[in-house]
């Protein structure tokens, strides 16, 4: 029989009464197990609309049709089986039981019980994410946006959907074009910077990151928004303080300047903006007082105190400061 793996028979009470050789080939089960269903030590059917269905259909003497089954043998392994059953009259139309055929489905329902659990997952996901997030058409056109999106934009799922976010008021068409160019070119884009217009008219500062994938056969793209507002507001006043200080401060990352203020350079007399980036031991003017000085800093840091230490430096001038 195409596309079906066994043939088997049943008594007018829906007993099992024959197998063909091929289901032990196909399940890996036996005939003798399965000859047992519904009875001690045999297979359990678990309960389902399909299993359901197929009853009515023996009990009004019916055929069934693309029903699939699930059995639960003794060792816990489910076995689904997808199947049809045709019944089986003798000459005064008296039910004498069923024949019928079925295939072993239980790697397809696998891989559709992961893939619902993976949705499943990635729904709630979206749905709780505290970052705005939206699946949009190559053309800005809306396909999906969570409840985080709907908020910024302060609108109702039914007037988002379809809409791209210039014409929502979210973002300039400018901005719109310079977000799809980068995601044009990289394929992925991370750290996105940009400005929307949130529901309540105030501009916020947004980081966005971008993938590109197909849906339901169209090309589209995931966004997700993280508003940085509050973010950017802190740098900006750290870095007003930084730079308006009157004592030099400089932060090192792994024996690196990373974060170097105006007046860290002026006191040593550099240029603004000449230490980023560079090794510490250019403030010395020998390897090993850079080599000395680097191990008392890191054993202090590693014993969590502060370092202090006074020391000459010779500056570009000619001046000798103590510092």
């Amino acid at each position: 029989m195409i596309g079906n793996d066994w043939a088997f028979e049943m008594d007018a009470k829906g007993r099992i009464t024959y197998i063909s050789p091929s289901f032990e080939i196909h399940t890996g089960r036996t005939i003798e197990e399965f000859s047992k269903t519904a009875e001690d030590g045999g297979p359990r059917v678990q309960p389902s609309a399909h299993w359901d269905d197929a009853k009515q259909a023996m009990r009004e003497h019916r055929p069934y049709r693309d029903r699939v089954v699930t059995f639960e043998c003794q060792d816990g392994t489910l076995l689904h089986v997808r199947g049809n059953a045709d019944p089986i009259f003798d000459e005064q139309g008296r039910l004498l039981g069923y024949r019928g055929a079925s295939r072993n489905v239980t790697a397809e329902v696998k891989a559709q019980q992961k893939q619902s659990r993976t949705q499943a997952l990635l729904d709630r996901l979206v749905q709780t994410s505290p970052d705005a997030l939206c699946v949009a058409r190559r053309d800005g056109a809306i396909l999906l946006a969570n409840p985080r999106f709907l908020a910024l934009a302060g609108l109702p799922e039914d007037e988002v959907l379809g809409r791209s976010p210039a014409e929502l008021g979210l973002a300039t068409a400018a901005e719109s074009r310079r977000l799809e160019e980068a995601l044009r070119q990289g394929g992925l884009v991370q750290g996105f910077r940009t400005q929307l217009r949130g529901s309540d008219g105030a501009m916020r500062d947004i980081s966005i990151a971008a993938a590109p994938f197909e849906w339901d056969g169209q090309p589209v793209a995931v966004f997700t928004m993280r508003d940085i507002t509050e973010a950017e507001r802190a740098r900006l006043t750290a870095d007003a303080i930084l730079d308006n200080a009157s004592v030099g401060i400089a932060l090192v990352r792994q024996s690196c300047f990373e974060r170097v203020n105006p007046q860290f350079e002026r006191i040593f007399g550099l240029q603004i903006g000449s230490l980023s980036g560079r090794s510490t031991a250019v403030m010395f003017a020998e390897p090993a007082e850079h080599a000395t000085f680097a191990a008392r800093a890191q054993q202090s840091h590693e014993a969590g105190r502060p370092i202090d230490i006074e020391r000459e430096v010779p500056r570009p001038d000619g001046r000798v400061i103590r510092v």
